[in-house]
């Protein structure tokens, strides 16, 4: 189910309200779409600097950059959702509080804690998987 059909389903938004969210998450899309492309060059980035024996002062400028733009992307989400919340009524607000999941990333499936979070040490099998099918 996507977030636009749960907040919908969840909170019971009115047509005029679902049209309103829908608005706003395609804004949040299209602010987003280079996201995607500097994550994998940063992730790039990163696995030629540890390959190549980067300076640490370089992998930090690396990690900051992937910082940067994961910070940019962490922003807009949370601009569209406080968008989303002030149209809510009062009580569909009340709901939105007590159901985390709402919030996709803070504290949500994807934040902390969350059905989509990676076992500990996962990422990092990830990327010893990724480096070793490069080589």
């Amino acid at each position: 189910m996507s977030q636009e059909d749960h907040l919908s389903k969840t909170l019971g938004l009115t047509a005029a309200q679902q049209q309103k969210v829908h608005e706003y998450l395609q804004d949040e899309s299209v602010s987003s779409q280079g996201f995607g492309q500097k994550m994998r060059d940063q992730h790039a980035a990163m696995r030629d600097a540890i390959q190549r024996g980067a300076s640490a002062e370089e992998i930090d400028r690396i990690a900051l950059d992937g910082a940067t733009a994961q910070a940019q992307v962490t922003a807009a989400h949370a601009k569209t959702l406080a968008k989303i919340y002030a149209t809510l009524t009062d009580e569909q607000k009340k709901t939105f509080n007590e159901h985390p999941e709402m919030s996709m990333g803070f504290g949500g499936p994807m934040g902390p804690g969350g059905r989509g979070r990676m076992p500990a040490g996962a990422a990092s099998q990830r990327m010893r998987n990724r480096t070793q099918q490069q080589d």
